[in-house]
């Protein structure tokens, strides 16, 4: 995953992942609600 968000299959469902180490790279701040909601990758803060 080289962006910020990526989405996926799962089973019959689209997901979507999060890059956190990008996210902080930029400065991007994400809500709570958002990353509870996605897969987390990458390292991040």
């Amino acid at each position: 995953l080289n962006g910020i968000v990526g989405f996926y299959i799962s089973g019959n469902n689209v997901r979507f992942e999060i890059n956190r180490k990008n996210a902080d790279a930029r400065g991007l701040r994400i809500s709570s609600q958002l990353l509870d909601l996605a897969r987390i990758v990458g390292e991040g803060t």
